[in-house]
């Protein structure tokens, strides 16, 4: 069975999966209804929107105004597959995700990577991901999905000669080059 949320601010997920990740999509709504508008993307509060009287006559060309935007926008039955996806939407999903599944990362990283003493020391881009796939709630995403978390989390740097290594922010500081083994220094 699969579920879709529809909500007016940000979801909180305990761990963003693959399918999380694939039936996301998060919608920047820049417009804010208040008493006073003060700046470009306010709107005034209509009280009579409000009003049953009002609301009640409208609801039924709602529903077929619904109907009309689901087919132009989106692919048959599925509520998250767009036809067209603009790059704002694209953006803010993006952004949405790497917050969530990158939470879980950067948890793990800074429980299990130390500082690594240079660029040749530092762990690799491959066997970082190698080192993920056996790891809860890494293992559950498809290979893609996890590097993608990982490019997001962290930069990936290729110096002469030397491919692939790992920088982060480890523990909130500086971003270094990291390796496997907890850090002692920096806790």
């Amino acid at each position: 069975m699969t579920f879709y949320i529809s909500a007016n601010c940000k979801l909180k997920f305990t761990i963003v999966d693959g399918g999380v990740e694939r039936r996301c999509l998060a919608v920047p709504y820049e417009l804010k209804f208040t008493e006073t508008q003060t700046e470009e993307n306010h709107r005034p509060i209509r009280e009579e929107i409000k009003e049953d009287e009002w609301l009640m006559p409208r609801v039924p060309g709602f529903w077929l105004w619904i109907r009309d935007v689901h087919e132009v926008f989106f692919l048959g039955n599925e509520p998250t597959k767009l036809k067209h996806i603009p790059q704002k939407v694209l953006d803010a999903t993006a952004d949405f995700l790497s917050a969530e599944c990158a939470a879980a990362l950067r948890d793990w990283l800074d429980k299990n990577m130390g500082v690594a003493d240079d660029i040749k020391d530092a762990i690799t881009k491959t066997a970082l991901l190698g080192r993920l796939k056996d790891v809860t709630p890494f293992c559950d995403l498809k290979p893609k999905e996890r590097e993608d978390t990982l490019t997001r989390t962290c930069r990936i740097i290729t110096s002469k000669g030397i491919r692939e290594r790992i920088k982060y922010e480890l523990k909130g500081g500086d971003a270094v080059f990291i390796k496997e083994g907890a850090s002692s220094s920096g806790s």
